[in-house]
Formats: C-alpha cells, sequence, structure tokens
C-alpha cells in the first residue's frame, strides 16, 4: 500500500506484505494464550498472514483505519453508486445487518457501520456514525474465536455509546 485512504501517494503505515515477515512501522504485537513454550504466551506477530489474503493480510494502525473508514463513508474512494451498493445490507440477526464487506449495527445509542476482522491474536473493530461525526477503532490482543468476538463487539458498542449518548 503507498498511500492512505483519501491521498494517494500519502505514505502511512498500513502496509499489505506479500513476502516480508518482518512488520515495518507501527504495529501492535498479536499473541496467543497458551500456546507458549512453558504454556503462556507466544508472540505469533510475525507469522505470515498471506493466505487469508485480504481478509487478514493487512496491517495497519488505529490511525489508518479512522482515516480510511473516513475517506470510504465520506464518498472520496467509490463513486456513489458504488458505496450505496456496499451500505446496501441485509438483517443476519437482530440489530446487526451485513452487506459487501460492512456491518451495520443498531446500538442503543444509534445506527453505526464499520467492519471487524481478527486473525490468531488479534481482533479489530472499526465502527462510525453514517454522519462520520463518531468513531470507535478498537484493537485488542485476544484469540479470534467466536466468544472473544462478541466480548469485543459489547466493549465497543459500550465505548460508542459513552461518547455518543442515546
Amino acid at each position: 500500500m503507498t498511500g492512505s485512504a483519501g491521498s494517494p501517494g500519502h505514505c502511512c503505515s498500513a502496509c499489505f506484505p506479500l513476502t516480508e515477515v518482518r512488520i515495518r512501522g507501527p504495529h501492535a504485537h498479536a499473541y496467543l494464550i497458551g500456546a507458549g513454550p512453558d504454556g503462556g504466551l507466544l508472540d505469533v506477530t510475525a507469522v505470515s498472514r498471506t493466505w487469508a489474503w485480504a481478509a487478514g493480510g493487512m496491517i495497519s494502525t488505529a490511525a489508518d483505519l479512522t482515516r480510511f473508514y473516513r475517506a470510504l463513508f465520506g464518498g472520496r474512494l467509490l463513486a456513489p453508486s458504488l458505496l450505496r451498493e456496499m451500505l446496501t445490507t441485509v438483517p443476519i440477526e437482530p440489530g446487526f445487518r451485513y452487506g459487501l464487506s460492512i456491518t451495520t449495527l443498531e446500538l442503543p445509542c444509534g445506527t453505526v457501520v464499520g467492519h471487524d476482522g481478527g486473525d490468531a491474536g488479534t481482533q479489530t473493530w472499526a465502527l462510525t456514525t453514517p454522519d462520520l461525526r463518531d468513531q470507535v477503532i478498537m484493537m485488542v490482543n485476544a484469540q479470534d474465536d467466536a466468544t472473544v468476538q462478541g466480548l469485543v463487539l459489547e466493549r465497543v458498542a459500550r465505548a460508542f455509546c459513552a461518547i455518543r449518548p442515546a
């Protein structure tokens, strides 16, 4: 990736390494709990995520995710018709809708849109209000399973509603 979203050519800390294991620039470390030689933590930061391609191969910071979603939902990355298509969602469960890589959640404090992601040792949620006024990006060091995803989402919702009360 050669630039941050919305500003082609402007360097950012996001990267999509295809062959290099070393991670350049700022990044969080990913650990697996109970997988270390002594039954403790195992640092899996440098494990290649290329098998997941775009579903898990991107390495980024919270600041880059913030800029990306502001540019995406602000209409600077896609034509209006494509953004409308991306934001067209179907119900998955009460309060939760999904579309073309976009989740819409109905929280007690309002509607938010965004996406989540995770892999061994990481879990991330990036949510914003449709008016782009408020955003919460939460990146945690955690196992990638349904229980952890639910707990992280619960905390993201709590954080969101703390800054944007109903």
